[in-house]
């Protein structure tokens, strides 16, 4: 049995992330002389978009939205809103180019990851009956994000940063097998000391790179045509397992794999 590594390096990954609540990922798990009745609670993420009153049932091969013929977003929008993840206004836009906001980046985590488990929040500013309490109660108990300690906020309508959105991705995803030097970007030198370790997690797997100019722009918010883009690659090379799977096997081996809810580990292995 080979003890999980956490996805990125310790530290605070900045004023809204905590530690101690980064997911662990399997980088590979090996079963074998496991004592018996071991039970191993592995939480993470998952997601959705909109605000809950501004999304259209679309689906399937009827998806359409009106304006994004031609955007560079647009295969990754229709393959988002394939599965489901993601979907539009009820005028029939996407608006690819409007800025994502803490909780909707929380809700298309957690949807497009599976996440079902929740954890009480106490936030001073999470009213129950927000259409994102649940979405918060899950990405807490994911442990891919938090509040802010110094005023105990969530802070869901405020918009996510791009720095803040790679620390998040990179807590939800297998550690690279290569890393890239984040000096290759024109503007490394402005990404927050807190985000760099995160941001050079998903640089080197590409899943958020630099503009026409090189630039990560750590400090300008997240798109939905970029949120959309960037969830679509983690589904295209990770592996997630969604569901609550019992490992009886004492042969099993799971490597980059991601269990985004709980895994149980059955009293017969060992």
């Amino acid at each position: 049995y080979t003890r999980p590594r956490p996805v990125s390096p310790k530290g605070t990954g900045g004023p809204f992330m905590s530690a101690a609540h980064t997911p662990i990922i399997y980088r590979e798990v090996r079963l074998g002389s496991m004592r018996k009745n071991v039970k191993r609670a592995l939480s993470l993420l998952m997601a959705v978009c909109l605000m809950a009153g501004l999304w259209v049932p679309t689906l399937g091969a009827n998806i359409k939205f009106s304006d994004i013929k031609g955007h560079w977003a647009e295969s990754y929008v229709y393959a988002g809103a394939e599965v489901g993840y993601i979907n539009g206004h009820p005028d029939g836009t996407f608006r690819p180019d409007d800025t994502v906001t803490r909780g909707q980046f929380s809700k298309m985590i957690n949807h497009a990851l599976g996440i079902t488990n929740s954890a009480p929040i106490t936030f001073v500013d999470c009213n129950s009956n927000a259409w994102y309490y649940p979405e918060v109660q899950k990405a807490i108990a994911a442990g891919y994000i938090a509040g802010y300690s110094s005023d105990n906020t969530f802070r869901a309508d405020q918009p996510i940063s791009r720095q803040e959105a790679a620390v998040i991705v990179a807590r939800v995803i297998s550690p690279p097998e290569t890393e890239y030097a984040l000096s290759a970007l024109a503007d490394s030198g402005t990404i927050a000391d807190w985000a760099q370790p995160y941001v050079k997690t998903v640089y080197s797997k590409r899943y958020m790179v630099g503009d026409e100019q090189n630039r990560f722009l750590p400090e300008m918010a997240l798109t939905r045509g970029a949120a959309v883009k960037i969830i679509t690659l983690m589904l295209e090379n990770e592996t997630y397992i969604k569901n609550n799977p019992t490992i009886s096997n004492s042969g099993a081996s799971h490597r980059n794999t991601v269990f985004t809810n709980n895994v149980t580990v059955g009293s017969g292995v060992g």
